[in-house]
């Protein structure tokens, strides 16, 4: 009976040393589908966002018309689009600067 007990002694010792290699296993696989998840969450949240897009278009060869379009899924709100004074000041049309410029400040 002797032999058996120490056998017994070493069937619990290599299944607790298995079961401690379970959990550690077990918790790296936790870990890795956690960061697999955020990526997944990042990678909706990125492709469902609003995208604003900015064309130049020509009028009658005579006017050039900044158009604001949003190609993403969801609907902008709270858009704000600001020009440098550089580009305000390099505008051909000084009533149109001026334009733009009062429209700045507010």
């Amino acid at each position: 009976m002797y032999i058996t007990d120490w056998l017994m002694v070493g069937i619990t010792f290599v299944y607790a040393v298995v079961t401690v290699l379970i959990l550690i296993a077990n918790n790296k696989s936790a870990k890795v589908a956690k960061e697999q998840v955020d990526e997944m969450q990042r990678e909706f949240e990125e492709s469902n966002r609003p995208r604003i897009e900015v064309e130049l278009q020509l009028i009658n060869r005579c006017a050039i018309v900044l158009r604001f379009c949003n190609n993403g899924r969801l609907t902008a709100k709270h858009v704000r689009i600001a020009l440098e004074d550089e580009c305000i000041d390099s505008l051909p049309e000084q009533e149109f600067a001026e334009q733009l410029r009062n429209q700045k400040g507010t």
